[in-house]
């Protein structure tokens, strides 16, 4: 579940897609049952309808622009240091930074697969500022205030910068035209180069220092940290939390498990039943995509759940949690839906992930089918859900799957730490994990809470709270 991408309206306006169009976005439902990734709201599935109701728009693919010249290599000084508040290439020019001023604007398109893609709104604001120039960049889909480049140079024709890591980085390179009024030049990402232009939208930039990147319920990321690492541990115990996991119970799911090629995906060899995951992972989130303003069905029975989403051509997170664990549970692995909750109780905004039961590796491992993602840590093993916790804790390296990104979008690691650690405070999931959903009859919820947090209303609650970690993370008992 989650909250309409407050930037939706205009979102909508800039969107661009091969063979598919544009609807209206539909309105945001109430904040009590505002589940899901919050922001990056990204790609919103609400906004697309069938090719026959647009005309396509193509792909650009400039064979002449060579990924160098895109890098801007050509003319580039030594990587600069990173500076407060923005970087300071080396060896650049008062006079270009005195011609590159100001706040500029424009679409940069983004890939989404081979044939399409769409453009997402960005700013530029250059700083002509002697002691320390800067650059924020704002992109819309990244639903934060502004990005830093992860490099920046400055020639005596315009400007190249990087934003980004990873699979995800995109390279920009742009050069001043028409008496420095436009900027026009090329966006690098993946194996795609695309030509696009920023307008001069006026010779003053918006200086951003004083904001913050992210905002969640109003509060910045410092607030959010803060809050988990004041509450970094839980209690432990010898008693047990019945939790049960309805497995190859393939004829109830039969509708679900038809909407897409899970049965081919589930028979080819795979090294690992993690690399099952993936694939199924795969196939589901080509087929099942994010739509945060959808809600959910009244009846969350996993078929319910199913037509609702072709429907509305998307579900929000929860949803998506119930239907992924539910193929993962129909070809035997022991999968259950978890809500992630902040600090703040009531909230406004949460996320609902899967936990996995690893046979081959005798643990859990945390899938987010919002973001495609399966998460590890910097030896490359594969992190549960409290291992993440954990890692946000210490500050601790966190890696992405390759394919990662919400609806196909790019995927913003730095984005995702910063809502993942508003998220990851409390814990909430069914003690059944079946078919029915929430219509199983003593289906009750079990709330994990950190040690010394103050439940509140702990005696109208409908969950049953716990602190002992040791049994809601317990491996399965099948």
């Amino acid at each position: 579940m989650n909250h309409l991408h407050k930037r939706a309206a205009a979102m909508l306006a800039a969107l661009c897609l091969a063979g598919m169009g544009m609807q209206a976005a539909a309105s945001p439902f109430s904040a009590l049952a505002n589940v899901g990734a919050s922001a990056q709201g990204r790609i919103q599935r609400e906004t697309l309808v069938k090719a026959s109701q647009v005309a396509p728009m193509q792909v650009t693919e400039p064979a002449a622009v060579s990924m160098a010249a895109a890098a801007g290599t050509e003319a580039a000084p030594a990587e600069p240091e990173p500076a407060a508040g923005g970087w300071t290439p080396s060896g650049s020019s008062g006079t270009v930074f005195r011609r590159l001023n100001g706040r500029w604007a424009g679409s940069l398109p983004t890939k989404l697969t081979a044939s399409s893609y769409y453009l997402d709104p960005i700013e530029l604001n250059i700083v002509d500022d002697a002691q320390t120039p800067k650059l924020f960049i704002t992109i819309q889909s990244y639903d934060a205030a502004y990005l830093l480049p992860s490099s920046w140079k400055v020639s005596k024709e315009g400007t190249s910068f990087t934003f980004n890591e990873g699979a995800w980085k995109a390279t920009v390179t742009l050069s001043l035209a028409e008496n420095d009024t436009k900027l026009v030049g090329t966006v690098a990402q993946y194996d795609k180069v695309y030509d696009f232009e920023l307008y001069r939208m006026s010779g003053t930039p918006d200086i951003k220092d004083h904001q913050e990147q992210y905002l969640f319920e109003g509060e910045p990321t410092a607030v959010w940290a803060e809050r988990l690492t004041k509450y970094p541990a839980f209690g432990t115990g010898s008693d047990t939390i019945p939790f049960a996991y309805e497995l190859y119970e393939k004829e109830k799911t039969a509708a679900l498990l038809n909407a897409a090629d899970f049965a081919n995906t589930a028979v080819k060899g795979y090294s690992s039943d993690v690399a099952l995951m993936q694939a199924l992972l795969e196939v589901f989130c080509d087929r099942f995509p994010h739509d945060g303003a959808s809600g959910m069905p009244e009846q969350t029975d996993v078929v319910s759940i199913l037509h609702y989403t072709d429907q509305r051509e998307g579900i929000e997170c929860r949803g998506q949690a119930a239907m992924f664990s539910a193929v993962l549970r129909a070809y035997g692995i022991p999968a259950r839906a978890v809500m992630c909750l902040p600090y703040t109780d009531p909230c406004e905004d949460c996320h609902v992930v899967v936990h996995a039961w690893s046979s081959d590796l005798g643990q859990w491992v945390m899938i987010d089918p919002t973001y495609r993602l399966m998460l590890r840590d910097g030896n490359g093993n594969y992190l549960s859900i409290p291992q993440v916790r954990d890692a946000l804790v210490n500050g601790q390296m966190l890696v992405a799957n390759e394919t990662a990104g919400h609806n196909r979008a790019p995927f913003s690691m730095e984005y995702y730490r910063a809502y993942m650690t508003k998220n990851m405070f409390r814990f909430s999931s069914r003690t059944n994990a079946c078919f029915e959903g929430d219509g199983a009859e003593g289906n009750r919820d079990r709330l994990l809470v950190p040690l010394n947090y103050q439940v509140q209303y702990p005696w109208s609650r409908p969950e049953i709270v716990t602190t002992n970690a040791d049994a809601f993370w317990a491996a399965p008992v099948l």
